[in-house]
């Protein structure tokens, strides 16, 4: 029996998963399983979840317009979600971690501290330990995208 996930983070955190038995690769404003970044790996991942493209902000979709600062688009893409706090992170929260002023980078929490992303150094939609890691001494904020936000296209 196949259990139905109703729950928008644990769908996300699924298709995340999903992303990396794929060996989905890293590719530079990709966003879809036969390439990708981390901006387009979250667009990804919710029009796979949703099954319909939605306006999401990326900043690897916008990066000429932003001149590169991805914490302008990151602003954008707060408005879909909320806040949370790091102590208490859930499966599907968007994690952002900070390397620098105008260097973001977006992962999605998985469980047993653990959390997926695309990465440019791995080469490819990878699982990476978040405690007592440099991952933790980046990660700036956490959110929860709220599926009724989200525009359809």
């Amino acid at each position: 029996m196949v259990v139905q996930k109703t729950n928008f983070g644990e769908r996300l955190a699924e298709e995340a998963q999903r992303w990396v038995r794929l060996n989905v690769p890293f590719a530079f404003r990709g966003h879809t399983t036969r390439g990708c970044d981390c901006g387009g790996f979250l667009v990804g991942l919710i029009n796979g979840v949703c099954q319909q493209d939605h306006k999401v902000p990326s900043y690897t979709r916008d990066w000429n317009l932003h001149k590169g600062n991805s914490n302008v688009l990151l602003d954008e893409v707060y408005k879909y979600g909320v806040e949370k706090s790091k102590e208490n992170l859930q499966i599907g929260n968007i994690l952002i971690f900070e390397f620098g002023r105008y260097q973001s980078h977006l992962g999605i929490y998985i469980g047993q501290y653990r959390f997926i992303h695309c990465h440019e150094m791995a080469k490819k939609c990878c699982i990476d330990i978040l405690i007592n890691s440099t991952w933790e001494k980046r990660l700036r904020k956490v959110f929860r995208l709220d599926e009724s936000k989200l525009t359809k296209i």
